[in-house]
């Protein structure tokens, strides 16, 4: 699950996914892979700035019964709750730099904290390529690399049938399309300076690491005009159609990952309907729920249906907006995908 603070999400949407995704039962009592923090900005923009103060509510590794923010705690307080935050400050705060980095490199993860290791969510995108343009030494890694060295990186790729890419030479220089990164590929081995990418059968990166651990403090830059952007795909997209005509002839259509389905009795049936193990009966009362985050209302639908129905404020929880409906009923048609937008800073996103 991503952070936006300091900015490994690729979206606010990504970020509203991962929230509710680290409170789902089976999700709730595991460690965090990276520093965790209260929120950035109203937005949950990881490539804006912060518009008020930002706390680790806890590092790498630590379990969700440690609370280091006290902004973490005053708002499970007022949500009556929350199952992954204290409602009290268990452990002491964590001093952070203008980068909203953790004062001495503690929890920064992929290394010793510093040199290239360093870069790793220091606020995304170009940011963070320029930092790996700078770094004096050190070895970052991602995507499905995350943690590894090269030689583990490359048997990883090996027993999961990607191809491993080693590049040398020169550096993208910071300010260039792909800052941090060494092009000059079809090399043996990085040698301590450059890097592996893990490609897959249609050439999409599944993980890479720069390793600048051997280059001597002085990497050669240089910037490469036509060089196209990359982009990095660690896991697939599920797509699913909840269908609500019997018949069998749904087309499958991307799913809001942060909507919930809840039947009449209150379970929870969206891994349900999309492993297709539920199908929606038509007259069948369901419950359409999304985290609340900073919104301040939602409105559901159903995909290609015009008109929105926002939250019912009687269903709603602490933590969920939610809306009661009927298949079919006014908001439904023969087939579909539940969609959800929340009212944010005047905005529905």
């Amino acid at each position: 699950m991503c952070n936006v603070n300091p900015g490994s999400c690729d979206s606010p949407a990504e970020w509203e996914a991962g929230w509710y995704e680290a409170r789902e039962p089976e999700n709730q009592n595991a460690a965090p892979a990276q520093p965790e923090y209260t929120q950035r900005n109203e937005a949950n923009d990881g490539t804006a700035p912060a518009d008020g103060p930002v706390q680790i509510i806890r590092l790498a590794g630590e379990p969700n019964s440690t609370n280091r923010s006290q902004i973490a705690a005053d708002d499970a307080k007022a949500r009556g709750g929350d199952p992954v935050n204290p409602s009290s400050v268990t452990k002491d705060a964590i001093a952070l730099d203008g980068n909203l980095q953790p004062i001495g490199g503690a929890g920064t993860g992929g290394g010793s904290g510093s040199g290239a290791a360093a870069c790793w969510g220091i606020g995304g995108g170009q940011v963070e390529r320029d930092c790996l343009a700078r770094a004096a030494g050190g070895v970052y890694t991602s995507g499905g690399c995350r943690g590894m060295n090269v030689a583990q990186c490359a048997a990883w790729a090996q027993a999961n049938g990607y191809r491993s890419q080693y590049c040398s030479g020169n550096q993208e220089s910071a300010g260039a399309t792909r800052a941090g990164e060494f092009l000059s590929c079809g090399k043996s081995g990085t040698n301590g300076c450059g890097q592996i990418d893990i490609l897959d059968a249609k050439g999409d990166v599944m993980g890479f690491i720069i390793d600048k651990s051997g280059c001597g403090g002085n990497t050669p830059t240089t910037t490469t005009n036509n060089a196209p952007p990359r982009e990095i795909t660690t896991t697939t997209t599920t797509t699913t159609t909840t269908t609500i005509n019997p018949t069998p002839t749904a087309t499958p259509a991307p799913t809001c990952e942060t909507i919930r389905v809840y039947d009449a009795g209150g379970a929870d049936i969206t891994a349900s309907l999309k492993n297709g193990s539920k199908k929606l009966s038509i007259g069948e009362e369901v419950t359409l729920a999304t985290p609340k985050g900073t919104a301040t209302k939602s409105r559901f639908r159903i995909q290609g249906v015009a008109d929105w129905a926002e939250n019912d404020t009687t269903k709603t929880t602490a933590t969920e907006y939610r809306l009661g409906i009927k298949i079919p009923s006014a908001l439904t048609q023969t087939q579909g995908t539940f969609e959800v937008e929340v009212f944010i800073s005047g905005v529905w996103k």
